[in-house]
């Protein structure tokens, strides 16, 4: 057996090492994700309980003037998701990388025929769902050829890409090959969210009093004498106590 065969052979079962530990990753995640999911109830919404994790299943409620154009597939939707890979080259194999991912809107109504409505909210929501999937790809050096309405999502939602640019960038093999994968949300689809559930409400703060408005209440209770008496009196009241 030659030393260059050997070296190859080292090499193989080393790739084949790192690969198994990253798919055993990979897989331990999905897992962990799906026993989350399986361990959290279905629950209502009307019924949801406030403050904790919870899964819920129903329709998306969406009005027709709201509904969106998806960039790739341009037909209309409740909102979309686009999620862009770039392809990464290693010794022997290429995969596809997620590198950013957006929705179109911060949430949607979920009704469960329960008697109320939940705005999901889908930052941090986990959403499963049969929706019909898109693709485009594209290099680097030719985001000119983009699809219009591609080119128009990714601009208008540039603030959201934390990793992605639409700058053109190197030549031939120099350049790298990017994949738009577009999730469509449909109105009335069924889906399923596990989230963190949240009543909505907001305790209004109680605000002190400007200092203004305190000089202003003074001088009206040193100009009238019923006001004064009575302020004095439940001073003194307030001392004796």
């Amino acid at each position: 057996m030659s030393w260059s065969f050997r070296e190859d052979l080292v090499s193989c079962a080393f790739a084949g090492a790192v690969m198994g530990i990253v798919w055993f990753i990979l897989g331990f995640r999905k897992l962990k994700v799906k026993r989350t999911i399986q361990n959290i109830p279905t629950c209502k919404i009307n019924t949801g309980a406030v403050g904790t994790n919870v899964e819920v299943k129903g329709f998306i409620l969406v009005e027709k003037d709201k509904l969106v154009t998806a960039p790739i597939s341009r037909k209309q939707c409740a909102l979309y998701n686009l999620e862009i890979q770039e392809l990464r080259r290693r010794q022997n194999s290429s995969s596809w990388h997620t590198i950013d991912s957006f929705f179109s809107d911060e949430g949607f109504y979920l009704d469960d025929d329960s008697g109320a409505t939940a705005l999901v909210m889908v930052d941090g929501a986990k959403i499963t769902h049969e929706g019909k999937t898109e693709e485009f790809q594209v290099r680097s050096n030719q985001f000119d050829n983009l699809p219009p309405s591609l080119d128009t999502a990714l601009r208008a939602n540039k603030k959201k890409l934390k990793e992605f640019k639409l700058k053109k960038s190197g030549w031939g093999i120099l350049s790298r090959k990017y994949r738009f994968l577009e999730w469509r949300f449909e109105p009335d689809e069924y889906i399923y969210v596990l989230g963190f559930a949240e009543s909505g409400l907001k305790v209004q703060k109680v605000k002190k009093p400007k200092l203004k408005y305190f000089l202003q209440a003074k001088k009206m209770i040193q100009k009238n004498a019923k006001l004064r008496k009575w302020f004095e009196a439940d001073s003194t009241h307030k001392c004796n106590k």
